[in-house]
């Protein structure tokens, strides 16, 4: 990394690279700043929001025998189990031994933790805090969600989602340093391209401080490895089968999946300019546009776990006509705009979202219409 320099009222000073006294300095640290873990580059179009299970989380090992204590047991919004590794620098172990390490973790996090195990965990955990937080406002406040407006039966599904997630060995690996070997960032590069459902990511944290100060003033965060680059190296790019096949490994829910089913036959059968889309960058999600003569309205997404999304923003250019799909949408699922201005609804009803369709329809047309 190049210099770091900060402008002074006379000329530039430069920063000096600064490093935590302990492994365990940097996992506290890290705790209460988790924005250091990068979850809008890891996920830039939908950042990872992370809620933490709990701290130094005993993990048996049958390899060894022994009993690993786990620094950082984190999940994200997708219920995507995300297991932190605080190497420092300077610890010789960093690139012999810790690759072996993270990776012996997943193995036996299939073979020993339940979904309930980690409920339990998490739910003493905020037991033990001075204000005793309520674990599901916390995990509502966690991920950005309106407690009023979340449906019935959300947390209980949130715990179902860990559950399956890994039983398919589906989990974050993060490798935490002040800075990280270029063997190392190599070796975690490559081997995130190979695995299918795991995700190894090494995240630099290197802090800065002045010369005449010992306190930390200043972080150069730096992301290794992302799973991004695999997809567009491999052109990975879900068609509806593909993604029908991954959903239900996810949901095991037979309504939902048939939810979604129509969603798509609708599409497919309808003549009337509605389309959908994959990502080649993009696993999780696809997008649903109405495709008119002028332009092209996208409006709304479903991820993988059965999510939809809805983007008065992108689908709607004029103010009066976005305005009038947002309160369509507010009247009919009852619910408020995320911080972004969008809305989420965590479950897919088919025929409601075919209502969503031929409104926008009618909404794009009189907007067109006026534009002629």
């Amino acid at each position: 990394m190049g210099k770091i320099l900060r402008k002074l009222e006379k000329g530039l000073e430069k920063l000096t690279e600064r490093y935590f006294s302990t492994e365990a300095e940097m996992e506290k640290f890290v705790m209460n700043n988790l924005e250091l873990l990068l979850g809008d580059e890891i996920e830039p179009s939908d950042p990872r929001k992370w809620l933490i299970i709990k701290n130094q989380l005993g993990l048996p090992s049958k390899s060894t025998g022994s009993t690993y204590s786990i620094d950082l047991v984190l999940v994200d919004q997708d219920a995507i189990l995300t297991l932190v590794e605080f190497k420092k620098q300077s610890n010789s172990q960093i690139l012999r031994e810790v690759i072996g390490q993270v990776l012996d973790y997943s193995t036996n996090v299939v073979m020993h933790w339940t979904s309930d195990y980690l409920k339990e965990q998490y739910e003493n955990e905020l037991k033990k805090a001075e204000n005793g937080t309520d674990p599901y406002k916390n995990l509502c406040t966690n991920f950005s969600l309106n407690e009023g407006f979340v449906p019935a039966g959300y947390y209980s599904d949130f715990w179902a989602r860990i559950k399956s997630n890994i039983q398919e060995h589906r989990m974050r690996l993060l490798i935490v340093s002040e800075r990280l070997p270029m063997n190392l960032a190599q070796t975690i590069s490559y081997l995130n391209e190979e695995f299918r459902n795991m995700e190894l990511l090494g995240i630099e944290i290197q802090p800065y401080s002045s010369e005449s100060v010992s306190d930390i003033e200043l972080f150069a965060p730096n992301l290794v490895g992302i799973s991004r680059n695999k997809q567009l190296i491999l052109g990975f790019r879900h068609t509806r089968e593909t993604f029908m096949e991954e959903f239900q490994k996810q949901v095991h829910d037979p309504v939902l999946i048939s939810e979604l089913v129509k969603v798509f036959d609708w599409i497919d059968n309808h003549t009337g300019g509605y389309k959908y889309r994959f990502d080649l960058n993009q696993k999780k999600r696809f997008y649903i546009y109405y495709d008119s003569r002028i332009k092209k309205h996208e409006f709304c997404s479903i991820d993988i776990q059965g999510k939809v999304t809805f983007y008065p923003t992108m689908g709607f250019p004029k103010e009066q006509h976005r305005k009038k799909f947002e309160e369509y949408i507010m009247k009919s699922y009852q619910i408020s705009p995320s911080t972004k201005g969008n809305f989420e609804v965590f479950r897919i009803d088919a025929e409601k979202l075919i209502e969503v369709f031929n409104v926008i329809k009618e909404i794009v047309e009189q907007e067109e219409t006026r534009d002629v």
